[in-house]
């Protein structure tokens, strides 16, 4: 009965590791629980040899994951009766079936190990992409964009992550890694799932197929959130799709930038007499706003105050600098809260935004 009662509980711990070793939650992953955490000594620096680091990281999860079912028979075995008990046939079919399992885990890694790391999938694809044929030519280009600062990467505590670089897209999963330059695929909007809160925020998550132009890379799937979008839209640029129409709901900050140009539009104008220079927020545009108090002295904390900076931002820009100076936690609050401005730190609120006219208009 004993024997039963801890089989009975092995299993049920060991059934909730494996699914958190294969499935696994960020408190999993942060606790460093999982297997490419526990051997990432093993693999290197992510940030100076990324190609290596990743051929190596998927090599470890393949290996660990095939030897869980072996693990569950021998620890079951050891703690059932102790390892003197013989093994009835359907266990030893069970720990053959596991250990063969095992060995194919095992002779994978060692086959890519002896080669070099030639034969690797990454490998391969890598070499498609080299003049010479030789894939640590490619590999060298992807680990030096992936050391700049100027990419959009995803969460990396996410066991699936996405990384745009200058020339690459690449999809990381516990298995796999998925690369294409960005020259030779179109991004495909799929479909949205209904918005969920995040700390207050309503965020959506956005499912593309990256569709390849290269026959040797198959089409793969990636999901980014609504905030996210605008970041891959502007990396790809015109390769993003939405043949299928869906619909992305706007981010916190896009609603606030909208409702802050709308109480702008309703503040009278000045008129100036100056040249209006560009933005220095996006440098797209000729600066649009200035701040001329015309408020009260009502809401509670510093009272606005007079400033005589020149015209220097367009209306976005500053509705979303407003925007960053304010409680994040409370975005309710934001239009009746106060800011500094950016150049002379007068305080100022909405009311006192005012659109620029020229003199010669």
């Amino acid at each position: 009965m004993i024997a039963h009662t801890s089989a009975g509980l092995w299993t049920l711990f060991y059934f909730v590791f494996a699914l958190c070793q294969l499935f696994p939650p960020t408190e999993f992953i942060t606790a460093g629980l999982t297997a490419e955490k526990l051997f990432a000594s093993l693999f290197g620096s992510e940030h100076l040899n990324f190609v290596n680091y990743h051929m190596k990281r998927t090599t470890c999860n393949i290996v660990a994951h095939l030897c869980l079912p072996l693990g569950y028979c021998l620890v079951l075995w050891w703690t059932a009766e102790g390892p003197g008990r013989p093994l009835a046939s359907w266990e030893m079919a069970a720990v053959i079936s596991s250990a063969l399992l095992a060995a194919a885990g095992l002779l994978r890694w060692y086959h890519w190990w002896r080669t070099d790391w030639c034969s690797h999938p990454l490998a391969r694809v890598l070499t498609s992409y080299s003049e010479t044929g030789l894939w640590r030519q490619t590999a060298s280009e992807v680990n030096r964009e992936f050391r700049s600062v100027d990419k959009f990467a995803t969460d990396a505590i996410a066991a699936h992550r996405v990384i745009i670089t200058d020339n690459w897209l690449i999809k990381l999963t516990p298995y796999t890694v998925h690369l294409l330059h960005v020259d030779h695929v179109y991004l495909d909007l799929e479909s949205s799932s209904e918005p969920h809160v995040l700390s207050e925020r309503t965020c959506q998550t956005v499912t593309c197929r990256v569709v390849s132009m290269r026959p040797a890379v198959p089409d793969f799937v990636i999901r980014v959130t609504s905030e996210q979008l605008p970041e891959v839209r502007h990396r790809l640029g015109r390769r993003v799709r939405n043949l299928r129409n869906v619909v992305i709901h706007q981010t916190l900050t896009e609603r606030f930038v909208d409702a802050f140009r709308r109480v702008v539009h309703e503040n009278l104008p000045v008129v100036v007499t100056e040249d209006l220079e560009q933005c220095i927020g996006c440098g797209e545009v000729p600066a649009g706003v200035r701040l001329a108090r015309q408020c009260g002295q009502m809401g509670p904390g510093e009272p606005c105050r007079e400033c005589n900076c020149r015209p220097m931002w367009c209306l976005d820009c500053f509705a979303k600098w407003f925007a960053s100076r304010q409680d994040q936690d409370q975005p309710e609050t934001w239009l009746a809260s106060k800011c500094p401005c950016p150049t002379c730190r007068s305080t100022f609120c909405v009311l006192d935004v005012r659109r620029v006219l020229p003199a010669h208009s």
